[in-house]
């Protein structure tokens, strides 16, 4: 039925992984925290801020779906350079943080 199910399948994956990607920095900016004095900050001007000067950009350049862009501008065998994988490990270890 499909002439390249893995392919696809990993299509699928991406666009599912750039979603989840996308949803975190959108959620992020009214994920409450707690302040160095321990209580929970609810304030959205307040989160909006902290994420901003902390995890934002890391955030923001892990979403942005650069193999797509390379595909689609440069050509199909090009690779997207290792470093921008590095942006969503490091995505992965804000919720390791996050979690423990």
């Amino acid at each position: 039925i499909w002439p390249n199910p893995p392919e696809e399948f990993s299509d699928v994956m991406t666009f599912v992984n750039d979603l989840v990607f996308n949803m975190d920095v959108l959620l992020n900016f009214f994920t409450t925290f707690r302040d160095p004095e321990g209580l929970v900050q609810w304030d959205i001007r307040v989160i909006a801020r902290k994420y901003a000067s902390t995890w934002l950009f890391i955030d923001v350049a892990s979403s942005i779906p650069f193999d797509r862009i390379i595909y689609a501008f440069v050509n199909e065998d090009a690779q997207w350079p290792p470093f921008l994988r590095l942006l969503r490990l490091l995505t992965l270890f804000k919720f390791e943080l996050r979690f423990n």
